[in-house]
């Protein structure tokens, strides 16, 4: 009769899935409730996600995965100090847990404990500082704490990293277990893994019941109450054949075989749980990746493949894979629109000020956006316009009342579009797309009395805006730009520096000038790159300033970005006595010639005057 009663209750728990748990030793009980409580979150289920979950941790204490993804549905709960003590359970057991770090300060951030938040963030980006989003999260909280130059800081590093987040930030949990009025099925625990894997529907609407204060807004959430959600988009829309009761593994040979068969949304489903169960498992971030690509989910393909990355960082396909996906996301994502660009600047998003480098493009779809910025400003902001150019190849669709029709046409090496119906080419270089649809459809409204069709263009391939890059990069090559200009900092992103790159030197086919860009500088990273433009990555060479007069050890002097003048004269010794009170900095103007300034040490060191910076090949003079 125990037995019996026992077995019942084990059933109840497991939703049947752990019919078996009771001769399993403790571990693989608590192996069972991990995987139920996957299973409960992925479909919004998270009061029995956190019970299971809570049932692994009690069988295996020493499960930091159970932990993890226990904090992250108390996260999704709203439950915030009892997921920063799971958060911190997990890290106890894993040191080098850069996801739960992240999710830690998210956490922490939600309970406005700031500057514990920016530690467990910064912890992040020491154990892997190739991810965008522990930077990110990172200014917000700096921020909060009014430290606005380290916030800027943060943010241009995020950015470097990925340009998207200007415009599409990293979501955070959603806490819409916590909203009485979610429908039950929609609750999808968004952030289960803390690596923003994508929500599995693209046409939900946002209702975040968290505020914009503390963390960046929400990607994607739940429903609003009665609207539909298709089949492919659920959570739970598996094979019927598939048991709860699969591990990873069965799991990734699952997604394996629906991709095989084209069921990309079934693959991606299975390939979510099998990184929920494992989620060190390279290979599987790697497919998940793979499939959210073949469904065009850029993004979210993006995401998983910077995991497979950061996981097996010496796999050479995996980074091809994101280079792809990276370029198309650079190429579907919208520019920043100005009122959201001032927003930024003035600080009245809550979000350090930046800019992104993806813009919209590439489709038909994209047209009506390019015809307006075309309209509106004549290539002011290089980054929001493309202008068409020899070997492009557009995409012309043809809107009537009789037919719908797209067709392909490239541009000819002189620039000129050959149109069936024109009798003559069409000059569209140095056009943008909209530029070229309103052309094309006056020419063609002028050969066909009353005709009046309605003209779409798009950019297909993108051929003409060509650049090298070249040097200490792993994805060195010819780059082809989407964009009249590209800020150098996405251009080096892009390419991957390897350890050891300091400095990019640019020269500008417009004018054949040389520019030296040091790596570490943020404001210098944002010149824009344009066509023709060559970039070689190199390491940063040896700079020196050169000190004399009332120092100890006068005499050439290694040269480091950020060095300041009372820096120099200590790093020269320090002064003679009496004690030095001018200083006369003398460098090399645009013109060639020399120009000189004096600085007083006493009113430096007291706080009148600020310290300036020097620069390289500078010539200190200090006077007694």
């Amino acid at each position: 009769m125990k037995k019996t009663l026992l077995l019942g209750f084990i059933l109840c728990v497991t939703g049947g899935a752990g019919a078996g748990a009771t001769i399993l030793q403790d571990g693989g009980r608590a192996d069972v409730y991990y995987r139920d409580g996957a299973r409960f979150a992925l479909e919004g289920r998270l009061k029995e996600a956190a019970n299971a979950f809570e049932q692994a941790v009690s069988l295996d204490p020493s499960n930091g995965n159970a932990y993890y993804s226990l904090g992250n549905v108390y996260s999704e709960l709203g439950r915030w100090a009892d997921a920063v003590n799971a958060y911190y359970k997990a890290i106890s057991l894993n040191k080098e847990d850069v996801e739960a770090y992240n999710a830690l300060g998210v956490a922490l951030s939600r309970r406005g404990q700031y500057a514990q938040a920016a530690a467990a963030f910064e912890r992040a980006i020491k154990i892997y500082p190739k991810w965008a989003e522990p930077y990110f999260n990172l200014s917000q909280v700096r921020r909060q704490l009014h430290e606005d130059a380290s916030a800027q800081a943060a943010y241009d590093k995020a950015i470097r990293l990925r340009p998207d987040y200007a415009t599409n930030p990293p979501r955070t949990f959603m806490t819409a277990g916590a909203r009485a009025d979610a429908p039950p099925r929609s609750k999808i625990l968004e952030a289960m893994n803390a690596v923003n894997l994508g929500g599995l529907s693209e046409n939900v609407t946002a209702t975040s019941g968290a505020t914009a204060e503390t963390a960046p807004p929400a990607r994607a959430a739940t429903p609003a109450a009665g609207e539909k959600v298709s089949e492919a988009a659920r959570p739970d829309s598996m094979p019927d054949s598939m048991p709860d009761s699969m591990d990873a593994r069965a799991y990734y040979d699952l997604g394996a075989k629906e991709s095989r068969a084209g069921h990309y949304e079934e693959a991606v489903a299975a390939f979510q749980r099998a990184v929920f169960l494992d989620r060190r498992d390279a290979r599987a971030y790697l497919a998940l990746g793979d499939a959210y690509a073949a469904l065009g989910r850029w993004r979210e393909s993006v995401d998983a493949y910077e995991q497979a990355a950061r996981l097996n960082p010496n796999d050479a396909e995996t980074f091809q894979r994101l280079g792809r996906s990276y370029a198309k996301l650079r190429e579907t994502t919208p520019a920043p629109s100005g009122a959201t660009a001032d927003a930024e600047r003035s600080g009245g998003s809550g979000r350090a000020p930046g800019r992104g480098g993806g813009t919209a493009g590439g489709s038909p779809s994209g047209a009506a956006t390019e015809s307006a910025v075309a309209a509106t400003e004549d290539d002011h902001d290089p980054t929001a316009v493309y202008r068409v150019g020899p070997g492009d190849v557009l995409d012309i669709r043809v809107l009537d009342a009789r037919e719908r029709r797209t067709t392909s046409y490239q541009v000819t090496p002189t620039g000129l579009l050959t149109y069936p119906a024109l009798s003559e080419p069409l000059k569209v270089e140095g056009l943008t797309t909209g530029q070229v649809a309103e052309r094309l459809g006056a020419a063609l409204k002028l050969r066909a009395a009353g005709a009046n069709p309605e003209i779409a263009v798009g950019v297909r391939e993108y051929v003409s805006h060509a650049i090298i890059v070249s040097g200490m990069l792993k994805e060195a090559g010819t780059k082809i730009l989407q964009r009249e200009g590209v800020p150098l900092y996405v251009i080096i992103a892009y390419a991957q520096p390897l350890p050891g790159a300091g400095q990019a030197l640019v020269v500008a086919r417009a004018t054949g000038r040389s520019t030296a860009v040091d790596l570490s500088d943020v404001g210098a990273m944002k010149m824009l790159v344009r066509p023709g433009d060559v970039i070689t990555v190199r390491s940063r060479p040896d700079q020196y300033f050169y000190i004399a007069g009332a120092v100890r050890q006068p005499g050439q002097k290694k040269f480091h970005a950020g060095l300041t003048l009372t820096q120099a004269v200590l790093a020269a010794g320090g002064t003679l006595p009496p004690g030095a009170a001018v200083v006369a900095v003398t460098r090399q103007g645009g013109d060639n010639h020399l120009v000189t300034t004096k600085y007083s040490l006493v009113d430096i060191r007291a706080g009148k005057n600020p310290d300036p910076r020097l620069q390289p090949d500078d010539r200190v003079e200090v006077q007694k």
